[in-house]
């Protein structure tokens, strides 16, 4: 009880500490910035109030995916958890086109800038750098960065129209593409054939499965569970060439 106390303490001295962000900070953060974006997407795209507050707990779960990948593997992958997040407005509000590609773009966009903090924050860490003044200087630097961003974005498309031969843009021609495949299979066409379906589940399940008896043999001493793969590592080896997949392997085995 008495090591009890004092690591309750030393929590308390810790949240108390000057370099450390307050939790309401976060609390705070998210309100405004989801009642803001559910106004935005509500007004200009047509989207019900409810589908982009659905986003946030869902960006919550891809980030906490996002952050340990990028740990993991030095790769942040923005794009297939796109893909994933697309099939889950499928299924919320099928046959909607424009709804699938803003919310799973809310949401992708949360976990993507989570991945970068991560590094921000853990190179903070090394140089011995207050994450609260970090934090500071990094919401400082959001206004910049839409004062930037968004007329040179208006300004490129208008003089250079995306999609075409000279700009093609794949990626963004990709998420169109399974935005389409995914609302046709919720509205019963064609689209995603059943095969994969039923791989998208197995690998689901095999992932849940292996991180279950993973948080299960840390918590009890378990020496075997190190050996484990990790599905977050496998999962990258699929998006990413084949030759970048086999160094990774032979450094991790030489390791």
């Amino acid at each position: 009880q008495q090591q009890q106390q004092q690591q309750q303490q030393r929590r308390g001295k810790l949240d108390d500490h000057a370099d450390v962000i307050p939790g309401h900070w976060w609390v705070v953060g998210i309100t405004i910035s989801g009642v803001f974006t559910s106004v935005v997407l509500h007004s200009k795209f047509g989207l019900a109030l409810w589908q982009p507050l659905l986003a946030l707990p869902v960006a919550g779960v891809m980030s906490y995916i996002a952050v340990r990948c990028t740990g993991e593997t030095d790769i942040n992958p923005i794009g297939p958890m796109g893909k994933i997040i697309q099939l889950i407005f499928a299924l919320v509000a099928p046959g909607a086109i424009v709804t699938n590609l803003m919310a799973a773009a809310v949401a992708c966009g949360g976990a993507g800038q989570a991945g970068d903090l991560m590094h921000d924050f853990k190179a903070g860490l090394m140089m011995r750098l207050s994450p609260r003044k970090q934090l500071i200087a990094q919401l400082l630097g959001i206004p910049v960065g839409i004062l930037g961003a968004v007329p040179t974005f208006a300004l490129f498309s208008s003089v250079y129209p995306l999609g075409g031969e000279q700009f093609p843009a794949p990626a963004a021609v990709a998420w169109k593409a399974v935005a389409e495949v995914l609302t046709s299979s919720a509205n019963g066409g064609g689209g995603l054939p059943g095969e994969a379906k039923t791989m998208m589940v197995g690998a689901a399940m095999f992932a849940v499965g292996v991180r279950f008896v993973e948080h299960w043999g840390t918590a009890r001493g378990v020496g075997w569970t190190r050996w484990l793969p990790s599905p977050t590592s496998m999962g990258i080896a699929f998006i990413i060439p084949p030759e970048f997949s086999t160094t990774i392997a032979s450094g991790a085995v030489g390791a």
